[in-house]
């Protein structure tokens, strides 16, 4: 079954909702700083490529969801983690 395929099966049983919006994608330091603002942050962590790694992080802060890609990891030590398999907006991967 293909991707879009299993979202229209999943559609039908209300089991998927699709995003409107955007996604900002900042620096790691600025991300960083959107991290600081929160009480309690609540980051999505994701973690793809065999050779070259792409590890991507999304957050949400005031309403705006926020993005960093980084080839290194973020020490994100304290902060509420979720490892995502893959990270999707709007029914597209976020590379």
């Amino acid at each position: 079954m293909s991707d879009s395929d299993l979202i229209r099966h999943l559609a039908s049983e209300g089991r998927v909702v699709t995003a409107g919006g955007c996604v900002i994608f900042l620096e790691r330091e600025e991300f960083i700083e959107v991290l600081k603002r929160q009480e309690e942050p609540l980051v999505v962590c994701s973690l793809k490529g065999t050779l070259k790694n792409r590890h991507t992080y999304l957050t949400s802060y005031r309403g705006m969801l926020f993005a960093h890609r980084a080839k290194s990891p973020i020490e994100l030590e304290g902060y509420d983690l979720i490892n995502a398999q893959e990270i999707r907006f709007g029914g597209r991967r976020l590379r």
